[in-house]
């Protein structure tokens, strides 16, 4: 009677493991699939280009040469510098700024495979009890 329920208990877990993994498969295909329905890839920039050497330089011409005048010197108003006790004030988007970063980050990714592999060891002990 015990074996049997921990049979069906690794059943259960295979299946669950199975269905995730098709799961994954199948949205890796959507997510390159939909990449390629939009155009695939950008196109490559193409390769630069060196400028035409200049085969022949110009001949100097006679050019008014400017001549300094005396001006008056306007010194800015020095503005004090905020320090940490000051407020600065900051602008806040309201309603279409931009979006907050979202999404599964490597760390995430990491703990969520840690936390596969553990469900698949715990099946595997409970599979070698009986």
């Amino acid at each position: 009677m015990i074996a049997a329920r921990e049979n069906r208990v690794f059943a259960i877990s295979t299946m669950v493991l199975a269905g995730l993994l098709v799961l994954g498969l199948v949205g890796l295909g959507g997510f390159y699939g939909l990449r390629r329905l939009r155009g695939g890839e950008p196109a490559p920039l193409p390769a630069p280009t060196k400028p035409p050497l200049a085969l022949s330089t110009p001949t100097p011409t006679k050019a008014l040469i400017p001549i300094a005048t005396p001006t008056s010197v306007v010194v800015a108003a020095t503005t004090p510098t905020p320090t940490t006790s000051q407020a600065t004030p900051t602008a806040t988007p309201s309603g279409g700024g931009a979006l907050p970063a979202t999404g599964w980050g490597g760390f995430d990714s990491l703990l969520l495979g840690v936390g596969l592999v553990m469900v698949m060891i715990a099946a595997r002990l409970a599979r070698g009890r009986t």
